[in-house]
């Protein structure tokens, strides 16, 4: 921990030191810089660089401005502001980081050069101010300083006690303080002290809250550390509940935190100034009657104000710097507690800048959004005004606005499932609108459903998916039934829902529901067996890829064309026609719609697509039924050839389960049908696999699928012709040693092959057929078992399916 809070000031010099390489200072600017409710009064400039400001009020009246520069301490008379005037200039070595503070008539004064802690006697102003420099307990360098009211001075970011804090009473003699104890758990960077209670700024560890009863023996009582900060200094509310700190780092943000607990810190709300886009950096934060004064290097100095501190509000800033962005230049401090209402600001380059301040109280606006039906809080209620997006309400129904001026406008109030309402807000300084509204909902209703199959048997896990649209307000449900194949849900939207209701191993169906308000509304929907997807749903197929472009999807086609100028559809911009839902499966470029083609597609991989698990048991000859789409093309400047990548019925895994079929389409302009692709299987369950392979970078492969079935083909000993794309065969009556076939839909002409194969898919036995159709007994004297049946003839895919012989 120490290395890393050495290693955090480290970095601070470093961004210091570049800045002290940089270009020449600018001249102050003599336009009026960005200001609201903030007027320079009068200015001092230095030949140096300037650091902290303090302020200084005599037993008269009369007050000062004590000025830290890199040279050294200046005291500056305030008799007349708009006229200022050095009175003393103490020089000492160079040093960039100079703090002062005040306390009854002394000025103590830090600096990271040397010369220990410097006191100034101010008791004889403005005539005369002793001053001398002392060494405590070996201190000779400290970044920050803070006195409390009860008289003891605390000197951190020393040279000694590992970069903590020392402790020093002033009550017997202010010129001479006495040693009382330390603290050095950590590196302090600032502090603020009341009550015997210290909150540390420990820069990446955060807000340390510490007892101080015994100060020779401080002791940590809480700690809020949080992503990304870098505590830089702390000030306390005047009620002592809130701790504010600022984080200083570009973009940085001066911080709430409720510390009436110090075990359970908890952030209230944060600010940061907006003149740079939110880019500077916040330095130092002070508390004055509850406004937040806060020096912000570029965007100057920012007053907010903290009269609830959950609600932090800009009233106030004077931009001292004419640069803007990002850097440790432009405003350092800003003391505001002279009597007379001066806020002493000091510039890195510009030097002291005296402002009148018109401390302005905010106007706020409390909102309560209650559910008019249930009376109940409304969370994510949006709140819309001039057409801006302002925030949301919280889980209590709560949402607040502050503004630093008045205001007269109307705010939208929106929720899915509500009717808009709008509220008329008059905001006046100092003054709260509370408005209470009962957003009223839409019509609901509840409902129950059951699903269930043909025979009667309820229908667990089942997918509902249910869309409504009522007076442009539209919701989308999904919803699984329960066990007992029963679904109850409240509070729905009342209105005609569209139900899309499936499972796998039943077919999809499509539901038109008109929902009653205020009334159970009861559906039974009922669900034939057996297995159609048209990808209304996601039934649960799943994806296994090479890469992830050109991986299957599961979305809405989005047509495409070919880069060539052609007008060749690649991808088609609709689902299968006649089907439920707009869904189908996609590979290639589907979701780019604005990108070439070829750049999203699969290449030198694959992608594959399985079902889920298919029973067959109630299959005499499975089938199977889909629609698919292909390009496959080698794309050569303004011409295109035949690809190399191709789609493919397949095999799961090891087990031949599958007809192999690649479908060698060149280009398609819409989708095809494949029916009565014959499943062979040699067990009873299987599932269903649709693979695609790409060839080289320059191919363009797309592919889709969609509708599909599988269906009973036929009884395993009919002999009824069913017309398809490819030969058929039957087996008849086997008998010992003897094979007995009929076949047709041969082509009329051409010779075909028929083979018998082992499950090795070795062929054992071969036989030529003549065309058109014909029966063969065939001796084959082959083992007892199962084999494979497969008929070839060219120009016509070939046929297979399973054989026992005896």
């Amino acid at each position: 921990m120490r290395m890393e809070k050495h290693a955090s000031q480290l970095v601070g010099l470093v961004l210091l030191l570049i800045w002290l390489a940089g270009p020449e200072k600018e001249a102050f600017a003599q336009n009026a810089p960005d200001s609201l409710r903030m007027n320079r009064v009068g200015q001092v400039t230095y030949g140096t660089t300037l650091n902290d400001v303090w302020g200084y009020v005599d037993s008269t009246g009369h007050e000062y401005a004590l000025v830290g520069t890199g040279l050294g301490a200046s005291i500056v008379d305030l008799a007349i502001p708009s006229q200022p005037q050095e009175l003393f200039y103490f020089p000492r070595p160079y040093s960039l980081w100079r703090d002062l503070v005040e306390y009854r008539g002394f000025a103590y004064v830090s600096n990271e050069t040397g010369l220990g802690l410097q006191i100034i006697d101010l008791r004889f102003l403005p005539d005369s101010a002793p001053v001398k420099d002392v060494i405590i307990e070996e201190v000779e360098t400290a970044h920050n300083l803070y006195v409390d009211s009860a008289g003891y001075l605390y000197v951190v970011g020393t040279d000694q006690f590992d970069g903590g804090m020392m402790i020093l009473d002033l009550n017997a003699d202010p010129w001479n303080p006495e040693f009382v104890g330390s603290y050095s758990l950590d590196y302090v960077h600032d502090v603020y002290v009341r009550n015997d209670t210290a909150y540390s700024a420990e820069l990446t560890t955060g807000l340390t809250v510490i007892d101080l009863q015994n100060r020779s023996e401080p002791t940590v009582i809480g700690n809020q550390n949080y992503p990304g900060g870098f505590t830089h200094n702390t000030w306390l509310s005047d009620n002592g509940k809130v701790c504010y700190t600022t984080d200083e780092i570009y973009g940085g943000y001066t911080i709430a935190w409720d510390v009436s607990d110090p075990s359970n810190i908890r952030e209230l709300d944060r600010i940061r100034a907006t003149l740079s886009s939110g880019n500077a950096a916040p330095h130092n934060v002070h508390v004055y009657q509850d406004y937040l004064v806060v020096s912000h290097y570029r965007d100057g100095v920012w007053v907010f104000d903290a009269s609830r501190p959950d609600n932090l509000t800009t009233v106030a800033y004077y931009d001292t710097s004419p640069k803007k962005g990002s850097g440790f230049d432009g405003c350092w401090g800003a003391y505001p507690f002279l009597p007379s209402g001066l806020l002493l600001a000091t510039d890195v380059d510009e030097g002291l800048v005296i402002l009148q301040v018109e401390y302005q109280r905010a106007a706020y606006w409390d909102l309560l959004v209650l559910d008019d039906s249930l009376n109940t809080p409304l969370d994510g209620v949006e709140i819309w005004i001039e057409g801006e997006l302002v925030g949301q309400t919280d889980e209590q129904g709560l949402y607040s606005l502050a503004e630093a001026d008045s205001g007269l406008f109307m705010a939208q109030l929106v929720k899915p499932g509500f009717l808009d309402d709008s509220v008329l807000v008059s905001l006046s300084p100092g003054q709260t609108q509370e408005d209470t509204v009962l957003l009223r909902s839409f019509p609901r209703s509840d409902l129950r459903i059951i699903v269930k199959d043909t025979e009667g048997s309820p229908v667990p896990a089942a997918i509902i998916r249910s869309e409504v649209e009522v007076q442009g307000m539209k919701e989308t449900y999904e919803w699984l039934t329960q066990e007992d194949g029963s679904l109850d849900k409240t509070y729905i939207l009342a209105g005609s829902h569209r139900m899309v209701v499936g499972k796998w191993g039943l077919f999809t169906q499509e539901v038109f529901a008109d929902l009653q308000q205020g009334r159970i509304n009861e559906l039974v929907i009922t669900l034939p067996i057996g297995y159609r997807d048209e990808f209304a749903l996601d039934l649960g197929w799943e994806v296994e890829s090479s890469q992830d472009e050109g991986a299957w999807t599961l979305a809405e086609p989005m047509g495409t064309y070919l880069p060539t100028g052609a007008l060749y559809i690649i991808n088609p911009d609709s689902d299968v026609q006649g089907d439920l839902g707009t869904s189908a499966y996609f590979t290639g470029a589907n979701d780019f719609e604005f990108e070439p083609p070829e750049q999203n597609d699969l290449d030198n991989g694959y992608t594959r697509l399985v079902s889920p698990e298919i029973d067959l048991t109630q299959f005499e000859l499975p089938m199977v039924r889909f629609h698919f789409w292909l390009t496959n093309l080698n794309l050569s400047g303004s011409n295109f050839y035949k690809g190399q990548g191709k789609l493919v019925v397949n095999q799961l895994y090891e087990e031949l389960i599958f007809e192999r079929m690649s479908l060698d389409s060149t280009l398609t302009n819409g989708w095809v049908q494949i029916d009565s692709l014959e499943l062979i299987n040699f067990r009873d369950k299987v599932q269903l696999e649709f693979l695609v392979e790409a060839g080289l970078n320059t191919e363009l492969l797309e592919a889709g699928i969609d509708a599909v079935s599988i269906f009973e083909g036929r009884g395993r000993d009919q002999t009824t012709n069913l017309s398809g794309l490819k030969p058929m065969i039957w087996q008849g009556q086997s008998e010992e040693g003897w094979l007995s076939l009929w076949y047709e839909h041969l082509r009329p002409t051409g010779e075909a092959t028929l083979m018998i194969l082992d499950l090795s898919g070795k062929v054992v036995q071969t036989r030529r057929l003549e065309g058109g159709k014909g029966n063969l007994k065939w001796y084959h004297g082959l083992p007892t078992g199962m084999y494979i049946l497969r008929l070839e003839q060219a120009g016509t895919p070939p046929a297979s399916q399973k054989l026992m012989l005896y």
